[in-house]
């Protein structure tokens, strides 16, 4: 007999760029879950061969890229298959089976917002709104979920809806702020969830390899989700308290901040 859930067919998608080496680890991790059906493993760096580096495997769909593509591409691989649930994790963490299935889970109770273990919130300053990185092992309502995203069709299509909302005309020009677009994708703000120990990739914070550490990658996430709050009126699936910022900074915090 079926438990609960094992109903719910999910693709998971998985994007190779500077840690190939990370990808079989993390594909053997979603392999396993009873839920996952399909994974799409997009190897967005056409100057290695992820042949070399993921074995053959029933659930693997594996897409060599000719040209050097963006985190977006995830959404547009999702907005194309036909699953209705989607889960997609960023290649510098290691989750296990029992934290995908038991996210997975969190989706399939609640499914109007997108679910993660890792995010940030807007909150208001004496400088004005800012985006605070680092929500992790809490249990909490965030602004913007960071990589990793347990989703429905539904969220990925509205994260597509913004582009012509914000004016812009191709998802590429979105880069790496993917997750920013989806995040505003539901009506609600979506789910982090504390699953315990997250287990990192040593370069997740490396200058070479780690996309945040690139030089005005806060500012511009911080400015995209800002116009979309300025935006909200534009935007029919939002609801009004998902774009009103009434958290504000503690002391200690604004002074981490200022500093």
């Amino acid at each position: 007999m079926r438990v609960a859930h094992e109903e719910c067919s999910v693709t998971a998608i998985l994007l190779s760029y500077l840690r190939p080496e990370n990808i079989q680890r993390i594909f053997g991790q979603l392999a396993k879950s009873k839920y996952i059906d399909k994974i799409i493993v997009s190897n967005n760096n056409p100057d290695v061969d992820l042949c070399v580096y993921i074995e053959q495997h029933p659930k693997l769909t594996l897409i060599q890229q000719v040209v050097h593509y963006p985190p977006w591409i995830r959404f547009e691989f999702a907005a194309h298959e036909p699953a209705n649930y989607f889960f997609s994790v960023d290649d510098d963490i290691f989750l296990s089976v029992e934290q995908i299935d038991l996210l997975l889970e969190r989706l399939f109770d609640r499914p109007v917002v997108p679910h993660g273990v890792w995010g940030q919130r807007i909150v208001n300053t004496p400088k004005g709104l800012k985006l605070v990185d680092g929500v992790q092992g809490q249990s909490r309502s965030v602004d913007v979920l960071n990589r990793v995203y347990a989703c429905t069709k539904e969220h990925v299509l509205n994260s597509f809806k913004l582009l012509k909302i914000l004016g812009l005309d191709h998802a590429r020009k979105i880069g790496p702020f993917e997750d920013v677009l989806l995040s505003f994708g539901s009506a609600e703000r979506p789910f982090c969830h504390d699953l315990g120990v997250l287990e990192e990739c040593d370069s997740s914070s490396s200058l070479e390899k780690a996309l945040h550490m690139k030089p005005g990658f806060i500012g511009l996430r911080q400015q995209l989700a800002l116009d979309i709050l300025e935006r909200a009126k534009d935007i029919p699936w939002l609801e009004p308290e998902r774009c009103t910022v009434v958290e504000y900074l503690s002391d200690y915090e604004r002074f981490l901040l200022e500093t």
